[in-house]
């Protein structure tokens, strides 16, 4: 039968007869803390009431983008479908 090893560090201030454990150093530890997104915090999400997109917010953003791609007349479809995606992706509706 084996006898069972226990690895004990002796105290160097008692007698070599005594053996005791070794007391265990407090680890001291380091948190960073960083700014929080409030738009990207899941915590705050879950909390958060659900925005809808209004038909107006996205027909104003609608003809933002068809100014700036030179008011290109039948891309009424497209610049609708950018503008929502854009609006959805800022306000973080899935």
């Amino acid at each position: 039968m084996a006898k069972n090893r226990t690895n004990i560090k002796r105290n160097k201030n008692v007698q070599s007869g005594s053996v005791t454990a070794a007391p265990a150093k407090p680890e001291s530890i380091k948190i960073e803390s960083k700014p929080i997104d409030p738009a990207r915090d899941p915590i705050t999400n879950l909390f958060k009431p659900k925005q809808k997109l209004t038909h107006e917010q996205i027909s104003e953003r609608a003809k933002l983008i068809w100014q700036n791609r030179g008011c290109i007349p039948g891309e009424d479809e497209r610049n609708w479908k950018e503008a929502e995606t854009q609006l959805k992706t800022e306000l973080g509706i899935d």
